[in-house]
């Protein structure tokens, strides 16, 4: 069982190591930064922000317009009741930089045929730390 275990993590270090090599290009999704990110929500009225924090990491507290979909749940159908088309502008963050939910969904989301993907790797503590709108 210990030979499974650390087989295990030395494959998903190696995944993880291949994944920084390669670069974003050969990502599912690409990151967007805060500004950007502002700038989406007042131009796109139909960018789909998606919370993917569960369990004890979701406090309530989301970016404004967002909708909470931890990344446990998601599936093809779920996914599909909140972004109706597969070229949707869609938007996944997590708690912070550390939190690898966000990356996740993405490549969930990616496997199910959605193409227009974006993570906002800082997720909600900067948002929250630079006092920007949320849903309470």
């Amino acid at each position: 069982m210990k030979k499974i275990i650390i087989i295990g993590i030395v494959v998903s270090q190696m995944l993880l190591s291949f994944s920084w090599a390669a670069g974003e290009e050969n990502l599912p999704y690409r990151t967007i930064s805060l500004k950007k990110l502002q700038e989406r929500q007042d131009k796109n009225p139909n960018l789909i922000i998606i919370d993917t924090r569960g369990g004890k990491t979701f406090d309530g507290v989301m970016i404004k317009d967002a909708v909470n979909l931890p990344t446990h749940d998601i599936d093809n159908e779920r996914l599909a009741q909140i972004v109706p088309h597969k070229d949707n502008e869609v938007v996944f963050y997590c708690t912070n930089i550390r939190c690898p939910a966000s990356e996740l969904a993405a490549y969930k989301a990616n496997s199910f045929g959605y193409t227009n993907l974006y993570v906002f790797k800082e997720g909600i503590e900067l948002w929250r730390a630079k006092r920007l709108p949320t849903n309470k």
